[in-house]
């Protein structure tokens, strides 16, 4: 950067194929809408104490001249688009379609939101492309095979089945008792099914897409987490929360709405132990398949 403000640029010539780059890059910062996604992949030959991660952020406000620009641009009036930097990623966790679409000669180019999946997926699990909620879980158990797949995409059925049941009808009380027969039940172009994808190696990935599949997620976890979990009461209503599990607010472990004098009592009787066994089981579900970055309480 140094040797570069020391150059005089006053009489530089951009040539014929840097003038058609630049009046496509142009283009593109003022197609670009403030919320759209970009992602800028790390630099080409890295050093030894580099890392080589690809940035995710998102643009916001509209395309301005950068007036903060240092020497010798200052007077050049470069248009810029600012934009807010949302994740890192390690380009090892990217697939090589993935990984070469984003290694282009170009200086920018636009892409498809179907490239783009699998770097959002890879910075944050669940996201929103377009309007559909997109949910993302990373397989790491080696017993993980085709079977539990099979398993996984039953559950998702049976609770779209369960959903519909009671936003059309209102009622639940007439669904089959077993989660397959339930999954066959569902109607052919259901508005609620959603979009599966499935990688079963380990590791592998499991994705959901739809425009209303906050409730199936929520469900899922709800009757992972718990062996007696109703995801939807006697009333019809979904009496399940939906929390992102990063957050400090929520632990799985801990109850609550409860004073102290009760949590004394409730600790005579065992209560530590009973959390220490709590986070260990936690902890072992977490190697044991199914990583999600979010979790459900009733």
């Amino acid at each position: 950067m140094a040797e570069v403000a020391a150059l005089d640029l006053g009489n530089t010539r951009w040539s014929k194929r840097r003038e058609l780059a630049l009046g496509w890059i142009n283009g593109l910062y003022h197609e670009v809408k403030a919320g759209d996604l970009v992602v800028l992949p790390g630099p080409i030959g890295p050093k030894d104490n580099e890392v080589r991660n690809t940035l995710v952020g998102e643009v916001f406000g509209l395309p301005e001249r950068w007036r903060e620009a240092p020497e010798p641009y200052a007077s050049a009036g470069l248009l810029v688009r600012r934009v807010r930097w949302l994740a890192e990623i390690d380009e090892r966790d990217l697939d090589g379609r993935t990984y070469r679409s984003l290694r282009t000669q170009n200086a920018l180019i636009s892409m498809r939101a179907d490239l783009l999946r699998p770097v959002l997926g890879a910075a944050y699990q669940n996201v929103i492309v377009n309007g559909d909620f997109l949910a993302r879980f990373q397989t790491t158990g080696l017993e993980f095979n085709a079977r539990e797949s099979y398993h996984f995409q039953a559950f998702v059925l049976a609770v779209v089945e369960a959903f519909s049941r009671r936003s059309e009808e209102g009622v639940t009380d007439k669904l089959q008792e077993s989660i397959y027969a339930m999954a066959a039940s569902v109607k052919r172009g259901d508005r609620y099914i959603p979009e599966q994808d499935f990688s079963i190696h380990s590791p592998g990935y499991t994705t959901l897409k739809g425009t209303s599949i906050v409730f199936v997620v929520s469900a899922l976890f709800a009757l992972a987490l718990e062996g007696n979990a109703q995801p939807i009461d006697v009333n019809g209503n979904v009496s399940i929360e939906f929390e992102n599990s990063v957050s400090t607010r929520y632990d799985p472990c801990a109850a609550e709405g409860i004073d102290e004098a009760t949590r004394e009592t409730l600790r005579a009787m065992g209560y530590d132990r009973w959390q220490e066994a709590c986070r260990a089981a936690t902890a072992a579900n977490e190697d044991e398949g199914f990583a999600p970055r979010a979790t459900v309480r009733k």
